[in-house]
C-alpha cells in the first residue's frame, strides 16, 4: 500500500519585519510503501509529522532571513525566562533582536506591567 502525505505552509513576509505584499509558500509531500504487517494509520502519522517538521525548520530558517534577530534557541531561552519572571535580559540581548521580536518583548512588558498593578494576571506557558 502506497501513503502519500502533504503539508503547506505560507508565510507573510510584513509580520516578520520584510517588504509589504510579500511572502514565502513552502510545501512538502511524501510518499513511502507500507508492508502488510505495519500499521497504515501509523505510518501516515509519521510521514505527516516528517513533512510538518521539514516545512517548519524550513520556515523558521526563513523567518530569521528576513528578520535577523536572535536565533530560535536563544529566542525561546529568553521567552521562558520572561514569562517565568526570571529576568527580562539585558541591553545587549535586546538590540539584536529583530523588530517583530522586540515588538512582542514590548508587549509583554507592558503585560507585565498590568499584572503588577493588579489588572491582568499572566500565568507561564507550559
Amino acid at each position: 500500500m502506497e501513503i502519500v502525505s502533504s503539508y503547506t505552509r505560507k508565510l507573510n513576509h510584513a509580520l516578520y519585519g520584510g517588504n509589504q505584499f510579500e511572502s514565502s509558500d513552502f510545501f512538502c509531500s511524501l510518499k513511502i510503501t507500507v508492508d502488510d504487517e505495519e500499521d497504515p494509520k501509523e505510518a501516515y502519522h509519521d510521514l505527516q509529522n516528517t513533512c510538518r517538521n521539514m516545512v517548519e525548520d524550513a520556515v523558521e530558517k526563513e523567518i530569521l532571513q528576513i528578520s535577523g534577530g536572535l536565533p530560535k534557541l536563544e529566542w525561546d531561552a529568553w521567552l521562558t525566562g520572561v514569562v517565568n519572571q526570571k529576568h527580562w535580559g539585558d541591553v545587549e540581548t535586546y538590540n539584536r533582536m529583530s523588530p517583530y521580536q522586540k515588538n512582542i518583548a514590548q508587549m509583554l512588558k507592558r503585560a507585565y506591567k498590568r499584572k503588577v498593578k493588579g489588572d491582568i494576571s499572566i500565568e507561564p506557558i507550559e
